[in-house]
This record gives C-alpha cells, structure tokens and sequence, in this order.
C-alpha cells in the first residue's frame, strides 16, 4: 500500500527434489521482483 506495508504475500511450494541454496536465492530474488512489479502496477492502478 501507499504506507509501505506489505498487502499479499507470494508462496513457492510444490518442489519435488531438493535444490541447492543458491536456486533457492534465485527464486526468492525473483519472486520479490515480480511482487514490486505488482505492487507498483496495482498502485498505478488504484490512483
């Protein structure tokens, strides 16, 4: 939102193996990415 506070939360599950840390990294970094394309999309749109 405007105020900074987080509003959704993004969840990975679903892996089949096990991945190494730096994979793991990979994801998280990405995921959070996207979440602040979202976040400034949806407040773009909100205004």
């Amino acid at each position: 939102d405007p105020a900074g506070r987080p509003v959704a939360a993004i969840v990975v599950v679903g892996f089949k193996q096990r991945i190494d840390a730096r994979t793991l990294r990979k994801i998280g970094e990405r995921c959070a990415q996207v979440a602040r394309e979202l976040s400034t999309r949806l407040s773009e749109h909100a205004a």
